[in-house]
């Protein structure tokens, strides 16, 4: 666990460079990314704070573990002169947190789930068919492959089997009911084992996706086709679907099938051994049915209401018929290996996670690998020739002791013995615990300094520019501001009301009246993507030497961690890579390649910002990226596919502090 001497001399190689990225650090940086997300958990959601803290550009819960393993790691060196981790390591943890607490709150809980689980949540069935089934969670289709002459046990009414183009380059040999009776209920059955010899098991209390397209001719008013379900031989039945029309072409289904179902619903509430669905058509005309699917929702929905906890003791004494379906029992020894994988797992179906994790981090890891790329890249003009000063890394470099020579002899940084820092921690300290003291108890004065600019400034000469400000003094970004250069800041502060006075120059020019003035989405982009553009042509020198460099097969320079060929073949992977990953999930090529260069662009800019003037707040990458998409051809280029998947990535990524 400790990091001796010798063994740090032995880790250097002939570079002089320390490995960061080790087994010690990889098991620091669970340890420590599970610590932030207690604290995240506590503050944000048992607390309920509104001060944003895990999405400060420096993430508050990040640097309080930080600080809580440099004092461990500090007085175990007291006592045993040995470390735990090398700087290297440690900085490798602390990026590590830095990355995972955005993408725990806004990026999850915020963004992520919301986004990618409501075409279900809100019964969206049109759009199923474009939402590939590797990018949200569920079980297993138990129905896929089902609907067919052998499986299917005809009931009343006529039944024919037709081979049709259920969509386009996609036949099967389909099932059609139809009758010219009124009265008259034509029916097929499927039926589907709970617990199958060989397959997935059917959990009949979890909350269910059901589903199947349609397409119906000449129906009358009251004429409708419905989907029941059964319960071993009982004769009452749980009705899934009931609807009167489904003929519509639309940009998805061209053929006039469409997807109808229903969510959300448990299958039966008690033990059984099979379940038999019925399709039927009730009067005059005919239906189609394509393509069922019937799967768990449990995950989307354990994640929004929670799941029904029961002990093993008590679970046990139950006779089988009379156990609850669906329940988490929870082991009695949680000192025990089922005790460790209920601590694991908990009530989280993680089978059902396991694909969407899979390919939602396969491609964050490849968006992560295009910025590492760029990174190293552009590191000796921004570090070297340019000499950005890199603010934000100040305050966790001088809480490690990083730059200090006298911390290998004492254990702790020096700044801990600066009296301006105890200083400045004792008066933000007595301010914050005011604050919050005030939160509990409204007699205890209000500390805060929020001050609206707005009632000052009535005039409508001034066309609404002072609507809506605040003046505003914020602990956090007041700690991180210490660090800018004071042109910096003012830069900030000019910017600022040079934007504000849009609505002034609109109220001149009556631009004002223009729906969506002062197009302030549009302009982030357009400014990104122009910013994007000046430093790659003031930069053209040194990217055609990095390019002939690479071409070359030049070794890597002092500083770097990897050689500029390898830096260029690793951004062409990550690009390649996102043509694999669109292949996989049924969007166009084309479509993810260029929402992926725009992805980069954002992050080449975004550590451009960081390392020339940092950040004061975690808000400033372009909060409707969706704009992009319609500019570059929207559905003619993006398809439904790839429509869709866009609108998930910017809805997660481009809106909050990925970027951070």
């Amino acid at each position: 666990m400790f990091f001796g001497k010798k063994k740090r001399e032995k880790a250097s190689g002939s570079d002089g460079m320390i490995p960061g990225i080790t087994p010690r650090s990889l098991v620091a940086s669970l340890l420590c990314m599970l610590l932030a997300g207690i604290y995240t958990q506590y503050s944000m959601v048992i607390v309920a704070e509104n001060n944003q803290s895990p999405e400060m550009i420096l993430p508050v819960p990040a640097m309080a573990v930080l600080l809580l393993l440099v004092i461990v790691g500090g007085v175990l060196y007291r006592l045993f002169k040995a470390r735990m981790l090398t700087h290297a390591e440690l900085l490798c943890v602390v990026f590590s947190m830095f990355i995972a607490v955005p993408i725990m709150t806004q990026g999850f809980w915020h963004r992520f789930l919301g986004l990618t689980t409501s075409p279900l949540r809100n019964a969206s069935f049109d759009y199923l068919d474009a939402y590939n089934e590797n990018l949200w969670p569920h079980g297993p289709n138990v129905m896929d492959g089902v609907l067919t002459p052998d499986n299917v046990k005809a009931g009343e009414g006529r039944l024919t089997w037709e081979e049709t183009e259920y969509e386009e380059g996609r036949r099967a040999l389909l099932p059609r009911l139809s009758s010219t009776n009124a009265e008259a209920v034509s029916t097929f059955s499927l039926t589907i084992p709970v617990r199958p010899e060989n397959g997935t098991a059917v959990e009949v209390a979890n909350p269910h996706l059901m589903s199947v397209l349609a397409r119906t001719a000449d129906l009358e008013a009251e004429s409708e086709f419905f989907v029941r379900v059964y319960i071993d031989d009982e004769t009452a039945s749980n009705q899934l679907i009931s609807e009167r029309k489904a003929e519509k072409k639309t940009y998805l289904h061209r053929t006039g099938f469409v997807r109808v179902g229903a969510y959300g619903m448990p299958l039966a509430d008690k033990y059984c051994e099979r379940l038999r669905f019925e399709f039927g058509l009730r009067g005059r005309g005919s239906v189609l049915f394509a393509d069922p699917k019937l799967m768990s929702v449990q995950a989307i929905e354990g994640a929004f209401r929670g799941r029904k906890i029961i002990s093993q003791a008590e679970y046990d004494a139950m006779p089988p018929e009379a156990r609850p379906p669906g329940v988490v029992v929870k082991p009695d020894n949680m000192w025990s290996l089922r005790g460790l994988g209920y601590i694991v797992e908990g009530y989280i179906p993680l089978r059902e996670w396991s694909r969407p994790a899979l390919f939602w981090g396969a491609y964050v890891f490849l968006l992560c690998g295009a910025f590492f790329a760029v990174n190293v890249i552009m590191r000796k003009k921004w570090a070297e020739s340019e000499r950005y000063p890199l603010p934000l890394t100040r305050i966790p470099l001088a809480m490690m002791g990083t730059d200090d020579p006298d911390v290998a002899r004492r254990g702790f940084s020096s700044v801990f013995q600066n009296p301006y820092m105890w200083a400045g921690f004792i008066v933000s300290l007595f301010w914050c615990m005011m604050k919050g003291w005030h939160a509990y108890n409204p007699r205890v004065p209000d500390l805060s300094i929020n001050v609206p600019l707005g009632p000052y400034f009535l005039n409508p000469a001034w066309g609404g520019m002072f609507n809506g400000t605040t003046f505003t003094v914020n602990a956090f970004i007041v700690s991180i501001a210490v660090f800018f250069e004071l042109n910096v800041l003012l830069s900030f502060v000019i910017g600022y009301w040079l934007s504000r006075a849009a609505w002034l120059v609109g109220h001149w020019t009556n631009l004002k009246v223009e729906v969506g003035f002062p197009w302030r989405d549009h302009q982030t982009i357009g400014a990104y993507l122009g910013y994007f553009l000046i430093v790659i042509i003031l930069s053209w020198k040194y990217l055609w030497g990095v390019i002939k460099d690479a071409v070359r097969g030049t070794p890597k320079e002092r500083g770097d961690v990897m050689s500029r060929r390898a830096a260029v073949l690793l951004l062409i992977g990550c690009h390649l890579g996102v043509l694999v990953w669109a292949r996989m999930v049924g969007a166009s090529g084309l479509s993810m390649m260029v929402y992926f260069c725009f992805l980069v662009i954002l992050g080449f800019v975004a550590s451009k910002f960081r390392a020339e003037c940092g950040m004061a707040f975690g808000y400033f990458t372009p909060y409707n990226a969706m704009l992009f998409v319609s500019a570059a051809g929207g559905m003619a280029v993006f398809g439904a596919e790839g429509l869709l998947v866009a609108l998930l990535l910017s809805g997660f990524l481009t809106v909050t502090v990925f970027y951070l």
